[in-house]
């Protein structure tokens, strides 16, 4: 591959591809070189989507982002933020905050895919896809790279061609993720679920893990293994980004204060929590609630 510098190009959708029950939005290419003074133009990318590092952003679609070349950084509510290197996806989640840039010393080049639709929203989930873990490993995969770069030269050439195609490519894109996340999984199956049902309804509550790895019948060293094993994330951590979620619920679809929201989640005072919001997303509650409306 030849890799000069490009403008991405958002394409208008088609309005009988909303029929379908994945529906391919997008798809595109573009090289963001060294030392760049400001980001690459967008031509005619919508507005209610602007990326900026200081303020993030929510989309209402899915998207799939590939490294090729270069490294830099991404951060998202529950999945925190996360060194990207090259031959590494990220999965953005709709109604997820997040915000990703290049290491303005590298540069990197990048592939994505926008997508949505009910079968979409069961097949992410199907795949066991996550917003906690919104980063995939993958490395330089020939066949993903060829399918985004086929997807890209179609919408870029012709992008009202066949959706049925097209969104069959999506979700091969789609197949690759799942198939780079499977790992080893816990041989403590039912003990780990119980577990995790528990943080579940127990999220806004202290939680006692010595004594959880005692009801479930395991020491806590083996828990935190086998738990950490099906979720990436030691237990505590993983409360947390529960909370995170849900915080971010009650600031979108609520009129709770940040006062009720830090109470009602059982964070120790409004002032912990809204560190706590600020250190892990990168703005104040205040500031997404008004981004996400």
């Amino acid at each position: 591959m030849n890799h000069q510098a490009s403008l991405a190009c958002c394409t208008p959708i088609d309005p009988t591809n909303r029929t379908l029950g994945f529906c391919l939005n997008d798809a595109r290419h573009a090289v963001v070189p060294a030392n760049l003074v400001s980001p690459p133009t967008i031509k005619n990318h919508p507005q209610k989507y602007p990326l900026s590092w200081e303020k993030g952003r929510v989309l209402r679609d899915f998207q799939v982002v590939y490294i090729t070349q270069g490294r830099g950084i991404f951060q998202s509510t529950q999945g925190g933020k996360i060194s990207i290197n090259a031959g590494d996806a990220f999965l953005l989640f709709l109604g997820e905050w997040h915000r990703y840039r290049p290491d303005p010393e590298v540069g990197w080049t990048e592939f994505w895919i926008n997508f949505n639709g009910d079968d979409a929203h069961e097949l992410v989930s199907r795949l066991f896809l996550s917003p906690l873990r919104p980063v995939i490993r993958i490395g330089h995969n020939e066949a993903l790279f060829q399918l985004f770069s086929t997807l890209a030269k179609t919408m870029r050439i012709n992008p009202f061609s066949n959706p049925l195609l097209t969104a069959t490519q999506g979700m091969q894109v789609l197949a690759h993720l799942a198939t780079s996340t499977q790992r080893p999984r816990s041989t403590c199956g039912e003990p780990i679920e119980t577990a995790l049902r528990h943080i579940s309804e127990y999220v806004e509550q202290r939680i006692d893990y010595d004594a959880l790895a005692r009801k479930v019948g395991m020491s806590y060293s083996v828990f935190r293994r086998e738990f950490q094993k099906v979720t990436e994330l030691p237990p505590g951590q993983y409360q947390l980004m529960l909370r995170m979620s849900k915080a971010k619920e009650l600031l979108c679809e609520t009129t709770l204060n940040i006062g009720e929201i830090a109470e009602q989640l059982g964070f120790e005072s409004p002032y912990y929590f809204s560190r706590f919001f600020k250190a892990k997303i990168g703005m104040i509650a205040r500031e997404f609630r008004q981004a996400s409306s």
